[in-house]
């Protein structure tokens, strides 16, 4: 018989949308070494928004498929399937 605290223990790491986007903006910035900031990113519907110098966002989706795997990696709780 399991315990109620297994049946809870997913709820535990339950994140805030802001800490989502803090992480994601920490991940971006990891893996291109460009200054980018919360503001600049919204996670809505399963998809990633950011908002900043065409240059940069050129250099992100240059970047994409290994920003969304290291999301998945690390934030599997927040189900990104997208960057726009």
């Amino acid at each position: 018989m399991k315990n109620i605290g297994d049946f809870l223990s997913r709820f535990k790491i339950i994140r805030s949308p802001k800490q989502n986007r803090e992480e994601v903006v920490r991940m971006i910035q990891g893996v291109l070494k460009i200054d980018i900031t919360e503001s600049d990113i919204e996670i809505k519907n399963k998809i990633v928004f950011i908002q900043c110098h065409p240059a940069i966002k050129t250099a992100i989706f240059l970047k994409k498929q290994v920003i969304l795997e290291q999301i998945k990696e690390k934030l599997p709780d927040v189900q990104v399937v997208d960057l726009k």
